[in-house]
């Protein structure tokens, strides 16, 4: 079994009697259905409608208090932090900030331990177990960002700041739905009007695939843009890479037009106009299929 330790995340607590319907009112997942799964994977909006920040809540309990825990990648954690005090308003809900106490654990190739706070990773079964440790890391629980960040290339799993973008993505279009973050059952939230109109009225053209890249390209090239081509017309953008996997928003009627086999486009450089990759679709590599 890998046992991977995620330093790069924040974990609060939730603790009040409103805690659930607190959440219910700025989440797009369903908050009440947490104290069954035990683990919701769900994201934030902005009233807009486009992503803002991603996290994971689990059922807690602390000397018999039920609570809520929450964690989120580390660099966005102070703005979510406020953002969810000044939602609070009247609230009987406390946000605590408990990133020194607890940490982010997954774990990999088989289930973990007997007795460990941890579950089955909700946004796809490949990702193996997610959980909190309360305790000192040791040797055996260190970070393996290669691993992890091939794994989410491989799987298309969007990551906060990479394939998410604060303020910009729309959530269908990062097959949030597919990676259970998305309840259209529930009551009013935070962004909802959009996100429900997209969905009903089936104007989702573009989503995210995992992509094989073969070609020499680095992490400036990216940072000012590689865009996808077929011949002449422009198929999609590559928005992040690992070595010869990466992430691409590509339009579903091009993905749809191989008809189940590869498919190979041309990366065309931003800056220089020229050719720089191969990049190649592979059916059985793309989320959704």
């Amino acid at each position: 079994m890998r046992t991977l330790h995620h330093k790069n995340r924040a974990v609060f607590k939730l603790q009040g009697p409103d805690t659930l319907s607190f959440l219910q009112g700025i989440i797009t997942n369903d908050s009440e259905t947490l104290p069954e799964k035990n683990i919701l994977y769900t994201v934030m909006l902005t009233p807009t409608g486009r992503f803002h920040f991603e996290f994971f809540l689990y059922q807690g309990n602390e000397n018999g208090n039920s609570c809520v825990y929450l964690d989120t990648p580390a660099p966005f954690a102070s703005d979510l932090f406020k953002r969810m005090r000044l939602f609070k308003l009247r609230a009987n809900v406390s946000v605590e900030d408990i990133s020194d106490k607890a940490h982010v654990a997954t774990y990999h190739d088989a289930p973990p331990p007997e007795k460990s706070f941890a579950f089955q990773d909700p946004r796809h079964p490949n990702l193996g177990y997610r959980g909190l440790v309360f305790k000192n890391i040791t040797e055996e629980n260190q970070e393996d960002d290669a691993f992890y960040t091939r794994l989410c290339l491989k799987e298309c799993i969007p990551r906060a700041g990479v394939e998410l973008i604060p303020e910009k993505t729309i959530p269908l279009e990062a097959n949030l739905e597919e990676l259970n973050a998305l309840c259209f059952t529930k009551g009013c939230y935070l962004g909802q009007e959009l996100t429900a109109r997209t969905k009903h009225q089936g104007m989702v053209r573009k989503k995210l695939y995992s992509v094989l890249i073969d070609g020499q390209i680095n992490d400036e090239m990216l940072e000012k843009g590689i865009t996808i081509y077929d011949g002449d017309r422009k198929v999609g953008v590559l928005l992040s890479y690992g070595n010869d996997l990466g992430i691409a928003k590509l339009r579903i009627e091009d993905v749809k037009e191989g008809q189940g086999k590869p498919k190979v486009w041309q990366g065309i450089s931003t800056e220089t106009k020229t050719e720089c990759c191969k990049i190649t679709h592979i059916p059985d590599k793309a989320s959704p299929k």
